[in-house]
């Protein structure tokens, strides 16, 4: 049987009552724009039936009405990992769908996750002090032109009194 998606954040446990689910997201489950991601899930159930190797388990990574990344995920442990490089700012939704491959016993599931994904911190920086980083350099321009126009018009003036 299948049950409805549940929407749930990076390391909260989620259940349907039949299987239950934690998503990590390394590093700090705090994904960055261009910066290599590791996703897991561990998935566990109550009648302890649930194992990768039997499961048919994939991965939807979306952003809006765009889809990023269709994948199947294994793992040798309840842990089913994932690498991915975030593309841009935003929140993705992380769908998580498992069924059992044939010949095995545990409830289909679907999950819904979403984690936000954001700037690194030094870009961050320059794009939040951008109009400081402009103001200070021009300041220091004007600053070191009026030094060596100051300098050109002593040097200037010592050559006329010699």
């Amino acid at each position: 049987f299948f049950l409805l998606p549940t929407t749930i954040f990076a390391h909260e446990l989620e259940t349907d009552n039949a299987i239950g689910v934690v998503l990590h997201i390394d590093p700090l489950d705090n994904p960055k724009v261009g910066e290599p991601a590791k996703i897991f899930f561990e998935v566990k159930d109550k009648d302890n039936a649930f194992r990768p190797e039997i499961c048919d388990c994939q991965l939807i990574i979306s952003k809006g009405d765009d889809v990023f990344v269709t994948a199947k995920i294994y793992g040798s442990t309840n842990q089913s990992n994932f690498g991915y490089t975030f593309p841009e700012e935003g929140i993705y939704a992380l769908k998580l769908i498992g069924k059992p491959i044939e010949g095995s016993h545990f409830d289909t599931f679907e999950f819904n996750f979403e984690t936000i994904v954001s700037e690194p911190k030094n870009k961050q920086f320059i794009l939040n002090h951008w109009v400081h980083i402009v103001l200070f350099g021009g300041a220091f321009a004007v600053a070191f032109g009026m030094y060596f126009v100051e300098l050109y018009r002593i040097r200037k003036s010592k050559s006329k009194i010699a």
